[in-house]
This record gives structure tokens, sequence and C-alpha cells, in this order.
């Protein structure tokens, strides 16, 4: 190790004063999508509740396995005679 002539003060140097501001900077918009991620899942959570209230006042409207069903029997016969 050498002497290299300079002398560090402990004084923070603009260059060190603008990467702590930086940092705040980027730790408080991490606060804020912290926050905004929090108010969607809550509001998402919501929709959920709402959507199984939905499909518990109308199950019918809401029950697609007959059709995916039938359409499973349609695609069965089409690939049957595509490749029979």
């Amino acid at each position: 190790m050498f002497y290299s002539g300079v002398m560090f003060t402990t004084a923070p140097s603009s260059t060190a004063r603008s990467r702590e501001g930086l940092l705040d900077a980027w730790v408080a918009t991490r606060r804020q999508i912290a926050r905004l991620e929090a108010e969607a899942s809550a509001l998402l959570a919501e929709r959920v509740t709402l959507f199984e209230g939905d499909v518990r006042a109308q199950p019918v409207h809401r029950d697609t396995r007959p059709a995916a069903a039938y359409s499973a029997i349609i695609d069965r016969r089409i690939l049957s005679r595509c490749t029979g």
C-alpha cells in the first residue's frame, strides 16, 4: 500500500450525498409500490369474493363442464375421422 497524498475527510462528498439521495428516493418508491401492491391485492380479493357470490347465485350460468365435455366428444370424433 502506498500514500497518495490525498487525505480523506469525514464530511460526505457530493457524490456520496447523491448516492444517499438516490437510495432514499429508491426506498420511498419501493414503499409506494408495496402500498399499491397491497391495495391491488385487496381489490383482487374483493373481486374473487363477488365472483364466488355470483357463482352461488347463478350456478347454471357458470358451469361450463357439459359444454367442455361435448366439445371433447366432438373433437375426438373429428380426430378419429382424420386419422382413421
